[in-house]
This record gives structure tokens, sequence and C-alpha cells, in this order.
């Protein structure tokens, strides 16, 4: 089943992610974006909005 998408339509920037999501359930291939990446990136997300709230840096845990 391929996965396709018109350039310049809906969230482009996710195509990537949505193959290799494929390609995971389809051939049992491996993800590099797993629930640690999730949870980095929601971290980031985090502390880009609390920065701008606070108007000040925010230090990132280990």
């Amino acid at each position: 089943m391929p996965i396709s998408q018109r350039r310049g339509e809906g969230m482009v920037f996710m195509d990537e992610e949505a193959m290799e999501l494929y390609r995971a359930v389809r051939h049992g291939q491996p993800m590099l974006h797993d629930g640690r990446w999730g949870m980095a990136t929601a971290e980031v997300q985090w502390a880009i909005l609390e920065s701008a709230r606070r108007r000040e840096e925010i230090a990132f845990s280990q």
C-alpha cells in the first residue's frame, strides 16, 4: 500500500515519519523516532513555550 501526498497539501513535513511508521508495521524495520524521541521533542516544545512566557532560558533535564 503506497503512501503518497501531493506537495503543498496537508502536513508535508511528516512524510518521512509516516513512511517510517509504515515500514516498521509492514516490513518490521526498527523505528528511529520512538517514544524517547517523542518525549524529548515534547520537552523542547514545552521549553520554548515556557521560555517565551517567563522571558528567560529554560534548562533541560538529562
